[in-house]
């Protein structure tokens, strides 16, 4: 339940491919999907991206991957390599939203439910103007969905020298033949623009799934779905938003705004009731708990502080 990031493994030249494709796309989604391994500890480890087919489809805020290419492709992977479906990704270009949108969460919910995944890999890329140039950064995030969290986890990239070696032989084998093989488009833009560790950095979790007692409130299918919404709104009206979890089962969101630290705990029981505000670690003291407000916790917070 902790926020702390996970690792996920990809090969420096797949970045300059996933980057190449978004710019590529200035105005419009395009996006693809990954293929790979998960290590014994859950991290994914990306063995071949995949493109956008030529038959896909590319909307301001939607993308469409072409179904034949992606079933033709998977065949090979999966049946001459050996590799997993592990995730997707897409751009969000340039409107600015640089993690996963709602339709998002909730098709990569759904996908997790209807095809019995225990977790799938969605990576999210955005575009960003250059001052002066007529060109752009590209950013590029990971995030973890698992069946049995009711949040995503935020990943850093550990990024590994060169090409995958499995694109390689498929290139000596297939000799260019496969339209999947076709990367035209390549770009460094990348570079300084990701969140990267390393493998020996000791400060990441095994993202394990955390087993959660029965008689936490956010145990149901109702309390995940009213976590979810807390910390949407959130993470909507704040920065750096953590969810964190005590010994107890308890849990507690840390943020920020422009001035100050907020943390809000919900209790046992939440919503019955009303959830521990403190303001830079001093407590915030109020009588009238309104439960209409308990999907929505940034409204209480901006009628404390004045805002």
């Amino acid at each position: 339940m902790s926020q702390e990031r996970f690792k996920a493994l990809i090969y420096k030249k797949d970045l300059d491919r996933i980057s190449g494709w978004v710019m590529a796309h200035p105005n419009l989604e395009t996006g693809g999907d990954l293929f790979g391994f998960w290590t014994h500890t859950g991290s994914p480890i990306i063995q071949f991206v995949l493109g956008p087919g030529v038959n896909s489809k590319h909307n301001e805020f939607s993308f469409y991957q072409d179904k034949e290419f992606l079933v033709q492709s998977a065949e090979i992977l999966i049946n001459e390599y050996g590799l997993q479906h592990i995730g997707e990704w897409h751009s969000h270009h340039q409107i600015d939203l640089a993690k996963p949108s709602n339709g998002d969460i909730n098709t990569v919910n759904s996908a997790l439910h209807k095809h019995n995944f225990d977790k799938f890999l969605l990576c999210i890329a955005n575009l960003e103007p250059v001052e002066d140039i007529d060109s752009f950064n590209t950013s590029l995030g990971a995030f973890l969905f698992e069946k049995s969290n009711s949040y995503y986890k935020t990943g850093a990239w550990v990024v590994l020298p060169e090409d995958s070696p499995i694109r390689m032989n498929l290139i000596q084998k297939y000799k260019w033949k496969k339209s999947f093989l076709h990367d035209p488009f390549h770009s460094e833009s990348w570079r300084g623009n990701i969140l990267e560790t390393k493998l020996s950095d000791p400060t990441m979790i095994s993202t394990k799934p955390i087993e959660i007692s029965n008689h936490v409130w956010y145990r149901s299918f109702e309390g995940q779905a009213l976590l979810r919404a807390v910390h949407n709104d959130l993470d909507e009206s704040f920065q750096n938003l953590k969810m964190l979890i005590k010994p107890s089962e308890d849990i507690y969101f840390v943020f920020y705004d422009q001035q100050s630290k907020w943390r809000v705990d919900l209790p046992v029981d939440y919503p019955l009731s009303c959830p521990e505000i403190f303001l830079n670690d001093e407590k915030i003291e109020f009588i009238n708990w309104d439960r209409r407000l308990s999907r929505e916790l940034s409204r209480l917070i901006f009628n404390l502080n004045g805002i």
